[in-house]
């Protein structure tokens, strides 16, 4: 819904940042950042809480980073939700990438904003033979300092702003015992059980890089 810009004196403001996670995927009342805003207000006896949805589809890491300097820093939130990490997932496997500009080039902010392009780029990707090196945890945990120093500017920003910051978990696949239930999931519509218990170390590895990265800063929380 609309808001005002500048935050009234008797509102906490929360920005949920994200990709797809959190821009949700049908109407936005029935977005997780919308159902925590009602959720809130019905326990709160203060101030009024507003829960801002700024998640976008197909984000990374680096334009959440840049979102965050350009738009979010100004809106003064008392907190930032952050979930984030999930569209990483091919930049951090990529054994190609040896520096942090190369790991934020070639973004499409218009395009992943489209069903036909998201649902191509997903095909074409998933296709494409990975070598060994891409189905090997080695190459995405020496990438994942790129994704670390991304959270780390806005963290810091944060604190420069007075806001705290919630890194909020993946969703992610926690149960081992069979795998192939998530290939008739839609999200994981095409992918090899190979590629789905790839997925699967890996977001439960950028959780736990989350939560050491909570512990650094005493205004930073790690949510699970």
């Amino acid at each position: 819904p609309y808001f005002k810009k500048n935050k009234p004196p008797d509102t906490f403001r929360i920005v949920a940042m994200g990709g797809s996670t959190t821009a949700g995927m049908y109407e936005n009342e029935l977005t997780y950042p919308r159902l925590l805003e009602r959720m809130l207000n019905r326990f709160s006896t203060g101030k009024k809480i507003e829960v801002i949805n700024a998640g976008v589809w197909g984000y990374t890491s680096c334009q959440v980073a840049k979102r965050y300097k350009k738009e979010i820093a100004n809106l003064k939130p008392d907190l930032i939700l952050l979930m984030s990490g999930w569209n990483d997932i091919n930049k951090m496997r990529t054994s190609s990438i040896k520096k942090a500009s190369q790991y934020c080039m070639n973004h499409h902010p218009i395009l992943v904003r489209s069903k036909i392009f998201r649902f191509l780029r997903l095909k074409i990707v998933e296709a494409l033979k990975r070598t060994s090196s891409e189905l090997d945890m080695e190459v995405f945990q020496e990438n994942s300092k790129y994704y670390l120093k991304n959270l780390k500017e806005i963290i810091k920003g944060a604190k420069f702003n007075g806001t705290h910051v919630a890194l909020v978990s993946l969703p992610a696949l926690f149960e081992t015992g069979n795998l192939e239930k998530f290939s008739v999931y839609e999200q994981f519509g095409g992918f090899s059980l190979q590629e789905i218990k790839y997925r699967q170390r890996a977001v439960i590895y950028i959780n736990s890089l989350k939560k050491k990265l909570a512990e650094e800063y005493k205004y930073v929380f790690y949510i699970d």
